[in-house]
């Protein structure tokens, strides 16, 4: 979720097992005034706009910042759905066309098509077939 940032509080604390951690919390516009925790260290101030993951817990709102692996979880759900879509679309239409029973079942595989190789073409000489 993209938040813009109305306030923040980072604090440097350390663990009950001596390790040191940086506390931050912040406020959002989206949000309004309740503190959002989370874990630092961040260079953000007032006013920018962050990408952050924002759940509620037992311990109020917290936030994380998405890593590489969550933003590709979340690009995969996207396309998941994208894909359900489109086979939900691609069912309909194979229907009205007779091509798969209203009870549906296994759709028709599209049949491959012969591919060319370019591999020994000159693409040096200029073909009378195309028109420009």
């Amino acid at each position: 979720m993209l938040v813009t940032i109305t306030g923040i509080n980072s604090q440097e604390k350390t663990s009950k097992k001596g390790k040191p951690y940086t506390s931050v919390g912040i406020l959002t516009e989206e949000n309004g005034d309740k503190w959002i925790n989370g874990f630092g260290p961040v260079e953000w101030k007032k006013g920018d706009k962050v990408e952050l993951m924002i759940e509620e817990t037992e311990y109020g709102l917290q936030f994380k910042v998405p890593n590489a692996t969550d933003s590709l979880a979340k690009r995969v759900t996207g396309l998941e759905k994208q894909t359900k879509w489109l086979f939900g679309e691609y069912t309909k239409l194979a229907k009205k066309l007779g091509i798969v029973g209203s009870s549906g079942g296994e759709l028709p595989a599209i049949e491959k098509k012969e591919q060319k190789s370019f591999d020994n073409v000159d693409f040096s000489q200029q073909s009378e077939e195309i028109p420009f």
